[in-house]
């Protein structure tokens, strides 16, 4: 991928005003012509006053110089290339990837009874997700290289080196994200991407862009397959306000939606902290680290 492909595409609505910033008013008709209409106009108009005729003729100017400009915006909004859906999903990944901040919620339905509910908090180099019903909460600092798995049910903890062979660690940080999804957007051929019908989300109109049965594997190996994407975005922030996949497995068929809540919030440093809780034991060796399911 070259640096091209990072470039931000031209905003229309930008290339417009700078049109009319830059277009130079001609000067108006020629001076044989100018002359011609205006004995034309002292003709008819004998009787008005000099202040009449001086004001006409300051009108009609304006006119002019106001055609002149309006056709430079129009040439400019018109006959300059207008985004493209790849454009517009593109500028909405883009935009989210340099949140200093996100928070978001991902349902994920793997179409054999399993559902899974996370809560993500996404700051400066720190991760926290909450996933229930199973109550697993994992905390990432990836500038200390260190983190921590809380299983709330069993009351136990497993702790994480991000920096070290540490196949927990490696795990926590390929685990939920929504880099992977924005990832694949980003990644898609141009001509993959289709723009849908418009649609309000909790009373938000929003502007939609699909793909479908399109190769997906930003998650490794067990989730590797053909998947339909779609990415819902607010046209007055050009931000995603939710996200779908559907990917079809060998062996079933995953339902991931992504609910993009806030972006650039002050969250509190305490989602992030590291600390164990009081009363909570380390994982015996050799457990799973699978959270223990409600009976």
């Amino acid at each position: 991928m070259t640096d091209s492909n990072h470039r931000p595409q031209p905003d229309t609505l930008d290339a417009a005003t700078a049109a009319l910033r830059d277009a130079p008013i001609p000067p108006g008709p020629s001076d044989d012509l100018t002359a011609v209409t205006l004995a034309a106009m002292n003709h008819r108009l004998a009787g008005a006053t000099p202040r009449g005729l001086h004001h006409r003729r300051r009108t009609i100017m304006r006119v002019i110089g106001f055609s002149a400009t309006a056709a430079a915006v129009l040439a400019a909004v018109f006959l300059l290339p207008g985004r493209s859906p790849a454009d517009d999903v593109k500028r909405a990944v883009r935009k989210s990837e340099a949140a200093k901040t996100i928070r978001l919620l991902v349902e994920q339905d793997d179409g054999a009874g399993t559902k899974l509910t996370t809560k993500i908090y996404k700051a400066d180099g720190v991760r926290r997700t909450d996933t229930e019903p199973v109550g697993l909460t994992v905390i990432l600092d990836e500038k200390g290289q260190k983190g921590v798995m809380l299983f709330a049910k069993q009351k136990a903890y497993r702790t994480l080196d991000l920096g070290a062979d540490d196949p927990a660690g490696r795990g926590a940080k390929g685990g939920y994200d929504h880099n992977s999804v924005c990832a694949a957007f980003k990644n898609l051929p141009d001509n993959h991407l289709k723009a849908a019908a418009d649609e309000y989300l909790d009373g938000r109109k929003t502007k939609a862009y699909e793909v479908t049965d399109v190769g997906f594997d930003e998650g490794g190996a067990d989730f590797k397959g053909k998947a339909d994407m779609k990415l819902w975005v607010d046209p007055k922030t050009d931000l995603p306000v939710r996200s779908r996949l559907i990917l079809r497995l060998a062996d079933k068929t995953v339902t991931s939606v992504y609910t993009y809540l806030g972006f650039d919030e002050d969250l509190d440093p305490k989602l992030f902290d590291t600390k164990i809780p009081d009363g909570y034991k380390p994982l015996p060796d050799g457990a799973k680290l699978e959270p223990k399911k409600d009976k």
